[in-house]
């Protein structure tokens, strides 16, 4: 796994062993894929970059961003 430093979030990409805990983004749905994870926190995705546009907070468990998030996010917030 490598861990991207500097970013302030911790960030893990990889494909191996994933993290007990923090929020693992997939490229594909129901945990398929390509993906990167982040510290436990909440997190909120926008459509727009630089936290602009549309956005919500991602939940615990959820397997797929269906409708208007899927291949939609342009930026993610952790905190």
């Amino acid at each position: 796994m490598a861990r991207r430093g500097g970013d302030g979030v911790g960030a893990v990409v990889g494909r191996e062993r994933r993290p007990k805990a923090g929020a693992c983004f997939y490229e594909n749905i129901n945990y398929g894929g390509r993906y990167f994870c982040v510290r436990p926190a909440e997190v909120r995705v926008f459509t727009d970059h630089d936290y602009h546009g549309r956005s919500g907070e991602v939940r615990p468990g959820v397997g797929d961003l269906h409708g208007m998030w899927r291949d939609s996010i342009e930026s993610i917030r952790v905190g």
